[in-house]
């Protein structure tokens, strides 16, 4: 770059910096600092505020910009710190409201978590767990399990044995239940809304 190069390359910076806000293309991000790298043409700004400030573990709602979308920049007053004011794509929306609880939303997903459960929703499916407790609810039916414990499991079981069942009479054991069909209907009816 000869000396006349980069005195333009300065001037536009300058102009840029003096201007309140500006469009610029997002280059890079650092989610755990809420921060990003935007260009502007040939000029690259760094360590542009996503957040309030520049920490990691912090609380509040932050927009993590998609790479190569297009933000609004403007620029604090009296001061060289630039933050994103818009965002035309957003890869991931975050809201922490402490250490144990957020909420996270990426494309389709959203993740609620808290110390001791989480949910999750997505475009076809919805997940509570609450430790080894899992209920899941998708367009082929519901799973409630705990540990290695399903209710489908369990009832099919229960099914099984009632259909089995006999008991002891005077003249012998008796014979399997008569209404033995209505277990068999029962358990080919679970598997229309139930998974595990």
């Amino acid at each position: 770059m000869n000396t006349q190069e980069i005195r333009e390359v300065f001037n536009k910076r300058l102009k840029r910096l003096t201007n309140q806000s500006f469009f610029a293309r997002v280059k890079d991000v650092d989610e755990q600092l809420r921060v990003c790298t935007v260009t502007v043409g040939t000029l690259i700004y760094e360590e542009v505020l996503l957040y309030s400030t520049t920490k990691e573990d912090l609380k509040g709602f932050v927009f993590i910009p998609k790479i190569g979308s297009q933000v609004v920049v403007g620029r604090l007053q009296g001061t060289d710190n630039l933050f994103v004011s818009q965002y035309s794509e957003v890869k991931k929306a975050l809201l922490t409201m402490s250490d144990k609880h957020s909420i996270e939303m990426v494309g389709t997903t959203t993740t609620i978590t808290n110390d001791k459960s989480t949910i999750i929703v997505k475009a076809n499916e919805m997940e509570i767990k609450v430790g080894e407790a899992v209920i899941k609810g998708t367009d082929k039916g519901l799973t409630l399990v705990k540990g290695s414990f399903g209710l489908l499991k369990t009832l099919n079981e229960l099914c099984d044995a009632i259909s089995k069942l006999t008991v002891s009479t005077a003249v012998g054991a008796s014979s399997p239940p008569i209404n033995m069909a209505d277990f068999v209907k029962i358990k080919t009816e679970l598997k229309n809304y139930m998974e595990n």
